[in-house]
């Protein structure tokens, strides 16, 4: 996402504007080009808006990129984000701890520095050699700066750079809104006599709560006895679907940070998605009647699911999700590919979450 490619898609852009009054000047009589020509232009131009508004939102790496990282939330060993940078580390991180607070925003964990009486656990990272500025760009472009900044930090007689909030003025006092939600998994030292707070995304009941409840709801499920009925199904599925995927945006927010489409497509690079499409998604797999794909109300591109195509397959349950909350279902006939597409990827999801728990 940088400025050439703006550039080019400007660029572009100018070409098919100037395309289309070449063609009316000349009376064109196929409209369905220059209408064609005109839907071109408005998806370069929502593609410009998205970039500018993701990119507007990215945290900049910190002034000095040879500091070591101190990680305490989701870049922690073992937790969400940690694959992203992986393969950035060098040597082994180092566990420590920093006096401060742990507080959250929806499940996003924030250091807050001030004089708190207890420690916040977490993880001194060193980047390899000539990796510094890739690694810290990567962490600060999946980040929004409208929560962290960076901070330089006294931390076990080291300096390190921090994500702190941006915004400390927002956690002041007790039982705010802020408060509401809290997965540390807390600590004790008996020998220095103080907490510690350890974010843990394990603590967080969004991950594994809403699919047991989705499948305690279809295990009660009913035939319809009329078309009422019927239509009330219809719309309980919808809302069963869309409760799963807000599980699965949280999940793919944390671990990836980018935007909704590009987490599904780096979740279909996840062999625990790959193993998980394979083990539940047959061969022949047909959706509805002979269907193998569904198609986006926006563009009426079509996805496939197929277990040996994981991006494809990843982007047909997404699909069916953006078409269930801009668009709807078109006709509750459809009812029996939403519940085939909401059980399938109620297991595949489970299994993912498994995979990611033992990392």
């Amino acid at each position: 996402m940088t400025s050439n490619t703006e550039c080019k898609n400007t660029t572009k852009i100018r070409h098919l504007k100037w395309k289309i009054k070449e063609l009316e000047e000349e009376n064109w009589e196929n409209t369905a080009e220059i209408e064609q020509l005109k839907d071109e232009i408005k998806e370069l131009e929502e593609e410009e808006c998205v970039k500018t508004a993701y990119e507007r939102n990215i945290i900049k790496p910190p002034r000095n990129k040879s500091l070591p990282f101190f990680a305490y939330g989701f870049y922690k060993p073992h937790q969400l984000a940690y694959p992203v940078i992986e393969d950035f580390v060098k040597g082994t991180p180092k566990k420590a701890k920093v006096k401060a607070k742990l507080k959250q925003i929806n499940g996003i964990p924030v250091l807050i520095e001030e004089d708190y009486e207890n420690y916040v656990e977490g993880y001194l990272i060193n980047f390899k050699d000539g990796k510094e500025y890739a690694a810290y760009k990567k962490v600060g472009y999946s980040r929004n700066n409208g929560i962290y900044e960076w901070k330089v930090m006294d931390i076990d007689d080291q300096r390190a750079n921090v994500l702190v909030s941006s915004k400390p003025e927002l956690f002041k006092g007790d039982g705010e809104w802020y408060n509401n939600y809290d997965f540390n998994s807390p600590k004790y030292d008996e020998e220095l006599d103080i907490g510690i707070e350890c974010y843990d995304w394990r603590m967080d009941p969004i991950f594994k709560k809403p699919t047991k409840y989705i499948r305690k709801l279809l295990k009660n499920d009913r035939p319809t006895k009329n078309e009422e009925e019927d239509y009330e199904k219809f719309l309980d599925l919808q809302m069963f679907y869309m409760l799963l995927w807000v599980s699965i945006d949280r999940f793919l927010s944390f671990r990836y940070g980018e935007t909704k489409k590009n987490n599904v497509i780096f979740l279909s690079e996840e062999e625990s998605f790959k193993n998980a499409l394979k083990k539940h998604v047959k061969e022949d797999e047909r959706v509805f009647y002979d269907r193998k794909n569904v198609y986006s109300t926006r563009d009426l591109r079509d996805y496939e699911l197929n277990p040996n195509k994981p991006t494809c397959s990843a982007m047909f349950f997404y699909t069916i999700r953006n078409n269930v909350v801009h668009n709807g279902k078109a006709l509750k006939i459809e009812q029996e590919m939403l519940l085939k597409a909401l059980k399938l990827l109620l297991n595949i999801f489970d299994d993912v979450v498994d995979a990611t728990w033992e990392e």
